[in-house]
């Protein structure tokens, strides 16, 4: 198993910088090396020929190898070597016969020197590099000129040498000096990068790298997870964050976001509930404090519009099957008059009372089992007559009435919400009536679905909007009927009109293709 090791940011940083400025230092030092060594080669060899061209040009350097005299030969070159601080003067006649040593004991012998030539033979001043007398120099060449009959001759070499070594020494005395200099700026380097890390880590409350990256890991894992939506804002308003719940919210209408924002600014309070889009959100904020001030707010939305639409539908369900206790109650109450009519031998009042029913029933089952083909709109009308006979409102299906299979789309709970709403909230408005009238309407004729419920009740009033949710004149925690009304056509793509003079007419449209509008009026 491999082995693995974890620096923290501080050590991550110095050990940065502290590679970087060696790096710089390194290449610095490295041009300087260059730079150095070649000036100080140009001047050495300058220096040189220049040294080697002024002996050779002393009147004495020629007098006196011209007169063979050694000694002061000697002791000139040593006393110029001294000036110049050379390794060595050495003096040659044509010969190469040795005037001048740094070794005594090497005057009077030959030495040849094949960089000499060029001095000798064409009396030229030049710089060499090879083995000298201290090892490797550089030399400086001049040939020593006394006048002949016509013409001056060359009469010897005068060669400078410097050694290498000594000068490759003095440009390591200098680097060492500048490594020296850079010391402080490397130890200024590494206490401010330590001071750099400590500031960062003051930045990220302490943690590490790794340990950031794994909390914004861990964060979007949870974020991702949660079925509530959460914005975060800050200061000014703008938003941070937004977890993809949230942003289910506003995938249908990305321009609606900052409506929203400022409905949610506006409406600053714990768990509070607002509609927006036929969506009912319950929505909670928390001020994100530091140091006592203000760093911006988290919100979280809960969608609750799920929720209502099943506790809709379920009162729906339940309102449908007291219907039809309605429907069987009254049956029943019907065959209890039979049967006593019956034991009492009032054949002729009981045979009326079964025609009248008889009439009225196939009237109705006429036209509910053979022009609406629809098992669950039957059932919903079905029991809506029941319980319109239980209080004595005369439900009638208008004869034009006909549908066939309603589409998919149109599922029970939206025909039980838009359909069963729009007959009982009718027959609470022709409650109070003497002549309770209530009509239902339905055609697929075309491409929607056309449902229409009028009654003869008191009408809609002018200044209300009835489809605002808890809009009634029935009294508090009423007025959500046509609103989910209104929501469950919105939502299949269809309209909804309310009108009517004498009563109160509402007309829905669906479109059989699915959503293709969706709008209200009144």
């Amino acid at each position: 198993m491999r082995k693995t090791y974890s620096f923290t940011l501080q050590t991550k940083i110095a050990g940065l910088v502290i590679i970087i400025l060696l790096i710089v230092i390194g290449l610095f030092i490295g041009v300087f090396t260059i730079l150095e060594s070649a000036d100080r080669k140009k001047e050495t060899e300058k220096l040189a020929v220049q040294t080697a061209a002024s002996a050779a040009n002393l009147p004495e350097m020629r007098t006196t190898l011209a007169e063979g005299n050694e000694r002061e030969i000697q002791g000139l070159a040593e006393r110029i070597r001294d000036q110049v601080e050379a390794a060595s003067i050495i003096v040659t006649d044509r010969d190469s016969r040795i005037f001048s040593h740094p070794d005594p004991d090497q005057i009077g012998k030959t030495l040849y020197d094949q960089d000499s030539d060029m001095a000798l033979i064409y009396a030229g001043r030049y710089s060499a590099e090879g083995k000298g007398t201290s090892g490797e120099s550089i030399k400086g060449k001049a040939p020593i000129l006394i006048d002949g009959r016509n013409y001056q001759e060359v009469a010897g070499v005068v060669t400078v040498e410097f050694s290498k070594s000594e000068m490759n020494a003095n440009i390591a005395g200098k680097i060492a000096s500048l490594v020296l200099y850079t010391l402080p700026v490397l130890a200024a380097g590494i206490i401010g990068s330590v001071l750099l890390a400590r500031n960062i880590r003051k930045d990220t409350l302490g943690l590490e790298p790794n340990e950031i990256a794994a909390l914004y890991r861990d964060r979007e894992a949870i974020l991702s997870s949660l079925s509530e939506g959460i914005i975060a804002l800050d200061q000014k308003g703008r938003v941070t964050m937004m977890n993809p719940a949230a942003e289910q919210f506003f995938r249908s209408d990305r321009e609606g976001d900052q409506d929203f924002l400022t409905i949610l600014d506006e409406k600053r309070g714990r768990n509070f509930e607002i509609s927006y889009h036929n969506r009912i959100l319950i929505v909670d904020f928390v001020e994100v404090i530091v140091k006592g001030h203000r760093e911006g707010t988290v919100w979280t939305i809960k969608d609750k519009t799920e929720l209502v639409k099943l506790i809709d539908t379920l009162s729906e369900v339940k309102r449908y099957s007291e219907d039809l206790r309605a429907q069987t109650h009254e049956y029943t109450n019907k065959l209890y008059v039979l049967s006593g009519l019956l034991e009492l031998g009032n054949y002729s009042s009981a045979l009326a009372l079964i025609r009248e029913e008889s009439v009225r029933n196939e009237s109705q089952n006429a036209i509910l089992f053979q022009q609406i083909k629809d098992e669950n709109l039957q059932a919903i009308l079905l029991g809506k007559i029941g319980r319109a006979s239980e209080k004595k409102i005369q439900f009638t299906i208008d004869l034009e009435s006909s549908a066939g299979k309603l589409p998919e789309h149109l599922k029970m709970s939206a025909l039980i919400t838009i359909a069963g709403n729009l007959i009982d909230n009718a027959f609470e408005a022709v409650s109070d009536q003497l002549n309770k009238e209530v009509s239902f309407f339905i055609t697929d004729l075309g491409e929607d679905v056309i449902i229409e419920v009028e009654d003869n009740g008191p009408g809609i009033p002018q200044d209300q909007e009835i489809f605002k949710k808890g809009a009634s004149t029935k009294g508090d925690d009423r007025g959500y009927g046509l609103y989910n009304v209104r929501a469950a056509v919105e939502e299949l793509g269809g309209l909804i009109e309310a009108g009517g003079l004498n009563g109160a007419v509402f007309t829905v449209s669906i479109p059989k293709k699915g959503r293709l509008h969706s709008c209200t009026k009144q």
